[in-house]
């Protein structure tokens, strides 16, 4: 992108008056690049005199750069006085599978709002939806439904013969329909009092209207009346009052019970996508879908009234009668298979770094430690071994990182790592801190990879294989000046000590001689006897020197 700059042109004048002649190499108005160029204009007399003026023209370009480069998508940016506007669109075919923000602003400051994130949109391919269904709920009488296997037997029957029929009711040349049974069967009993005209509850008459005493009522031609016996009082009562008894006269109540059972099933149906896409045609086919599934409706109870699925006779406990006018549909749908989600009338495929959710019907970000760089699948991939991902949402193998090592760290357990300090210890892999050496313990080294390797260290002119107490004196002759050491120095210069666990080279016989620091590092001590069976050979003494191994074993140095 180049900008036109205009600037004022420098005058140049000559003592002697005479005509100058001025070359320059750019002139206002000119195109400049972002950055700075150096525009020089040359003065030169009739003599031959001459001087240069240079002019150095900067273009600010916007420190707001692209906030991401989208997958299949691109930004319409626009530069305004107080920053940079973006628009985020998706390139034709494509689209969001979820609501997301579109736009980003940037106040020429480099930071953009909202700011970036991982699981920043992308658009996928989109496709017309070619499959739908639509669900059904209906009655059946039957002579009994308390027993279970004999309505799951019912139900496969049933699911068996409509979708034996089911070609001849729904599919429509290219059209091909699928029969989902949702349910098992409900068993729903009725019962009824009929001379009464009352519609009383699976728990009978005396669960549903009897009061709560307990008390069992009838009826008779004078009323409702108790079967309970009457009081002492009562019986006196009516006595006083002459109130003559008559003999009432029963009617037989008469409650049947009706068994309906309950299913609910769907049909689903498809249409075939073009071998090349075609808008055009593949929107008349979705509405012909649809026509089609609305028309089931009418279509099925006229089929349910007639054998073969008018009646069942699954056992000879148990008769089966379908119910037609009982049939209850909802509008049809539109859906999408696994893989893609349902976006108004089109299936929209779950981007990359995504995968599709069976348990939740929608794209979710792949989690640590996996990525994705296909659409429309169905399970991430799994990053290489030892290594994971810093975020969701990864898109491709090269964000999967190394993780850290035991006995190291970083902020988000992948590398670059550093190593334990020394006081701490890590035996897991990928890990974002170190954990703390027990009270009054520390490690002899950084890196620690477990417990075991906090202890007490080892004081000054002592060592031991770990650093770690239990240690032992340096023998004479050598020298540690450190604490947590594996190891003692030998004197220089075949110096001598006259004790053991030496902690400073000023212990040594010959430390006032003359000697560079690098030969105490090359310079072997001859082999010398020395006090608690310590044998030395060597300018570096280490526990292979106490002779720890038994039964001819020996001892080397790692």
């Amino acid at each position: 992108m180049q900008t036109a700059v205009v600037w004022e042109v420098p005058q140049f004048s000559d003592n002697s008056g005479g005509r100058l002649s001025v070359s320059t190499t750019h002139t206002p108005g000119s195109l400049f690049s972002v950055g700075e160029t150096v525009v020089s204009y040359t003065a030169a007399d009739q003599a031959g005199n001459n001087r240069t003026c240079d002019l150095t023209i900067t273009v600010q370009g916007s420190t707001c750069e692209q906030p991401f480069v989208p997958v299949n998508g691109e930004f319409s940016c626009s530069e305004e006085e107080d920053g940079v506007n973006c628009t985020l669109y998706c390139s034709d075919g494509y689209s969001f599978t979820q609501q997301t923000v579109h736009s980003y602003f940037c106040a020429n400051n480099g930071v953009w709002e909202p700011p970036h994130s991982p699981d920043r949109p992308d658009c996928s391919l989109n496709r017309i939806a070619n499959h739908g269904f639509k669900p059904f709920e209906m009655l059946f009488e039957a002579s009994r439904c308390d027993d279970l296997e004999l309505v799951k037997s019912f139900t496969g029957e049933f699911n068996t013969k409509l979708r034996d029929m089911l070609p001849n009711i729904c599919s429509h040349d290219d059209v091909a329909c699928k029969l989902e049974v949702i349910s098992q069967g409900h068993c729903l009993e009725y019962n009824y009092d009929y001379e009464n005209g009352f519609a009383i509850g699976p728990g009978g008459w005396r669960s549903n209207l009897g009061p709560k005493s307990g008390q069992d009522y009838a009826y008779f031609d004078s009323g409702f009346a108790t079967d309970s016996p009457r009081t002492p009082m009562q019986q006196d009562g009516s006595a006083r009052t002459g109130t003559s008894h008559y003999r009432s006269k029963r009617h037989r109540k008469i409650t049947t019970r009706d068994h309906k059972i309950q299913i609910f099933f769907n049909i689903t149906a498809s249409i075939p996508q073009p071998s090349s896409r075609n808008d055009s045609v593949e929107v008349a086919n979705q509405k012909r879908l649809l026509r089609i599934l609305e028309q089931l409706t009418n279509r099925l109870k006229r089929t349910l009234a007639k054998q073969p699925l008018s009646s069942y006779h699954v056992s000879s406990e148990m008769i089966v009668v379908a119910d037609p006018k009982s049939l209850e549909s909802k509008r049809a749908s539109l859906f999408c298979r696994p893989g893609s989600v349902l976006k108004g009338r089109m299936c929209v495929q779950c981007p990359v770094g995504t995968y599709y959710s069976l348990e939740y019907t929608e794209c979710e970000s792949c989690w640590l430690g996996s990525y994705q760089d296909q659409e429309g699948q169905m399970e991430c991939k799994t990053c290489p071994d030892g290594s994971s991902t810093a975020y969701f949402h990864a898109r491709n193998q090269d964000e999967c990182k190394e993780q850290c090592k035991p006995g190291g760290y970083s902020v988000n357990g992948l590398e670059t790592c550093e190593s334990c300090p020394l006081g701490y210890y890590q035996p897991g892999l990928g890990s974002r801190e170190c954990l703390v050496c027990p009270d009054e313990t520390s490690t002899v080294t950084s890196g620690a990879r477990e417990m075991a390797e906090c202890g007490v260290p080892c004081l000054a002119g002592h060592f031991s294989r770990t650093g770690l107490v239990p240690c032992y004196p340096c023998p004479r002759d050598y020298y540690q000046p450190d604490h947590g050491r594996s190891y003692c120095l030998s004197c220089p210069f075949y110096g001598t000590t006259t004790v053991t666990g030496a902690t400073a080279i000023q212990h040594c016989s010959s430390f006032g001689s003359s000697f560079l620091p690098k030969e105490e590092s090359v310079t072997s001590a001859p082999e010398v006897v020395v006090s608690q069976g310590y044998q030395a050979s060597s300018q570096v003494f280490h526990e292979c020197f106490l002779n720890p191994c038994q039964n001819r074993g020996t001892c080397e140095e790692v």
